[in-house]
């Protein structure tokens, strides 16, 4: 199992864009620079690029901004939830997933069971007791628990 940290990666992926941001505003200010320094065909030439650099740089900055207002209003308050909930239920689902595992052993639904327990279980006891590592096994154990539910709620309309 690779030890996905979505908070990190999201922090990261902003920091990555905070630094594209300032790099551009450097290169942005060395070209106004230039532009004064040259002659009036070079200085047409730096002045379309300079142009094109501007937009990009306008461009970056919204996505910046978009990519943090969504990383504070929408993932982090989502995030901390599932968080949240996972660190209450986690126990529970894991041995709600042991029981179906006992009793249909054979089944493909089983199977991904025991994929994802066993995936889990190899893990160092670090990343074991990891928040966000337990939360995305949690995830995948409440969904195959819902799929167990509605298999068995389908076969007895069949069976009827």
């Amino acid at each position: 199992m690779i030890v996905y940290q979505p908070k990190g990666d999201f922090k990261s992926s902003i920091s990555i864009q905070e630094q594209y941001v300032i790099l551009l505003k450097g290169y942005h200010a060395q070209l106004m620079i230039q532009i004064k320094k040259s002659n009036a065909f070079q200085k047409a030439k730096l002045s379309v690029e300079l142009h094109d650099l501007s937009s990009k740089l306008d461009a970056q900055i919204k996505t910046l901004a978009s990519k943090k207002n969504h990383y504070e209003n929408y993932f982090l308050p989502d995030y901390n939830k599932q968080l949240e909930e996972c660190e209450n239920e986690f126990d529970t689902t894991w041995i709600e997933a042991c029981r179906y595992l006992k009793l249909n052993e054979g089944r493909e639904l089983s199977l991904k069971f025991k994929n994802a327990m066993d995936s889990f279980m190899e893990l160092d006891k670090e990343n074991r007791e990891h928040i966000e590592v337990k939360n995305l096994v949690y995830k995948d154990l409440k969904t195959l628990l819902s799929l167990c539910v509605t298999t068995k709620l389908s076969n007895r309309v069949l069976d009827a």
